[in-house]
């Protein structure tokens, strides 16, 4: 061996040494000789790997003004992940297939204007009841042919995968039947999707959010899960973090005890008000009697109501003067009291209501957009229209609108 190869630092290699460079090093080559056959060696297996990858955005095509879009607007955001809990009995579950059969019909849900689609409801809990709510939905309204439907029976989205992609698959096949997107999955509850896994296992629990992340992923639709409270501690939900954690939106449902109120309250929001609150009553409908006994089977229908103590307040809400003359048309409208009441049961009854149409005309023979445009018009009136409803200052359902 040469003094030059003999006093060569096998450090200065950074771990690339192999059997190969050794025998080489000990066979008497130069330090030259030696450096070059190491510098092949390394090259060799420098060479890159290419494979499957992920999609990236590069900074530079970032977009400097994303547009989210909504499910439910500024309440639910569309593809992400939310959660309704509370104490037995609250309506949480009776609350969430409300939503969803608006989502369904394309109706506005408590004023909001939502984002039409399919729904899948995973009922792995109480699937008779949940189905006669969604009776009860259909006659209470009317409305007898919606994109919505309901599944039964025993899931496990915690131990496997298994029923993760029995969902995805039935959640295509419910895309291909209605000929509509999938754009909400409702699972009921979370504790019988587990398995019999832990609620306070950080890894059962995450198991859990990484199967509804893959339904959401691989779908793009929202997804909620229901779920229930600590009996100490009914302002949390129970179980491990990882699942608050995960969840773009919050929404904690509770009862009045001395009202027969109940009310849904938004405790996290990742990007939207967390001020919002929903009100609302339940009402019972027949669905069927029977003949012998006069024994009547019934289920609860959402009544929408004002939120109690819900911190809402449209007072000093700092308006354009398009959202303000919007406003003013609307109060001379309701003022003139020529509608009669439509008597609809999503309309409180103390309100006095006026058709969209008329209200829109009125806006622009205003000049509303201070232009002579139509399409000036258009715009500005749905804008002026959409910041009302999210102050909360108007309610609308169909043809109808009214001040708050």
């Amino acid at each position: 061996m040469s003094q030059d190869a003999s006093i060569i630092d096998p450090d200065a290699w950074h771990g690339t040494l192999d059997d190969e460079a050794i025998e080489a090093q000990a066979g008497g080559l130069s330090y030259k000789e030696f450096s070059r056959k190491v510098e092949q060696i390394v090259s060799a297996k420098a060479k890159p790997i290419r494979g499957e990858t992920v999609p990236f955005t590069l900074f530079r095509d970032i977009d400097p003004a994303p547009k989210k879009d909504w499910l439910v607007d500024e309440l639910l955001g569309a593809g992400e992940l939310s959660v309704f809990y509370g104490a037995p009995g609250c309506g949480k579950s009776v609350l969430a297939g409300d939503a969803a059969c608006h989502v369904a019909a394309g109706r506005d849900w408590h004023g909001r204007p939502v984002r039409p689609g399919a729904v899948l409801y995973v009922a792995a809990e109480r699937g008779g009841l949940v189905k006669r709510r969604l009776a009860a939905w259909r006659a209470h309204h009317g409305i007898h042919d919606i994109p919505l439907a309901i599944v039964t029976g025993f899931f496990d989205l915690c131990t496997s995968e298994t029923d993760t992609r029995k969902l995805l698959g039935t959640i295509q096949s419910l895309a291909d039947a209605t000929t509509a997107p999938v754009v909400w999955v409702i699972i009921d509850t979370v504790a019988q999707v587990l398995a019999g896994g832990d609620e306070n296992s950080g890894r059962d629990m995450g198991a859990l959010v990484s199967n509804l992340a893959r339904i959401q992923t691989e779908t793009g639709a929202h997804v909620t899960v229901i779920h229930h409270v600590p009996h100490a501690e009914q302002q949390r939900m129970r179980g491990h973090g990882a699942l608050l954690g995960a969840a773009d939106t919050a929404i904690r449902v509770e009862s009045d005890a001395e009202k027969p109120c109940h009310m849904a309250k938004i405790e996290k929001a990742n990007d939207g008000p967390d001020t919002i609150a929903v009100g609302f009553t339940l009402a019972s409908v027949t669905l069927s009697v029977d003949e012998k006994t006069g024994r009547e089977t019934t289920a609860p229908v959402v009544v929408p109501a004002d939120a109690p103590n819900s911190g809402r307040t449209s007072k000093n809400v700092r308006m354009s003067d398009s959202v303000s003359l919007a406003l003013r048309c609307l109060q001379d409208l309701a003022a003139d009291g020529s509608h009669p009441h439509p008597n609809i049961a999503n309309i409180p009854n103390n309100v006095r209501c006026v058709r969209v149409d008329d209200w829109r005309n009125i806006c622009y023979r205003s000049h509303i957009s201070g232009s002579t445009e139509p399409d000036a018009h258009r715009m500005a009136f749905k804008r002026a229209m959409e910041k009302l409803k999210a102050q909360r200052m108007i309610g609308s359902f169909d043809e109808w609108v009214w001040i708050a």
